[in-house]
């Protein structure tokens, strides 16, 4: 059983999505019950309604479209591939370089900032 703040739900659900949740051992970015880390997961966390829209069925794959200054880029994928705004990305290579969705997506390219600085 997880303990979550409210305003972490989006980045422990994109943290679900990239497979660093649920974890196998005690130490990780959010609070979980310490005898949980031994028992059996079965499919997504059980979350308030509200966050579920944040879980992927999938790996969504895509690739820069165009570099806009230092930090961000647009992306050829948007909300038709389930993205929302504040989901974490990350370049499946370098799981700890994300970036953030931070406009609510179009229909094909959201604006990604990337915090590897």
């Amino acid at each position: 059983m997880y303990l979550i703040a409210t305003n972490d739900m989006v980045e422990f659900c994109s943290a679900f999505n990239q497979g660093s949740e649920p974890r196998r051992e005690n130490h990780g970015s959010y609070y979980l019950r310490r005898t949980d880390t031994d028992k059996p997961v079965a499919g997504k966390p059980d979350v308030p309604e509200q966050w579920t829209k944040f879980f992927l069925d999938r790996p969504v794959r895509g690739k820069l479209t165009e570099l806009i200054g230092k930090q961000e880029a647009w992306l050829d994928k948007g909300s038709a591939d389930a993205l929302l705004a504040g989901m974490i990305l990350t370049d499946g290579a370098h799981q700890y370089d994300r970036s953030v969705a931070q406009h609510a997506p179009s229909s094909q390219q959201p604006l990604a900032h990337d915090f590897r600085t």
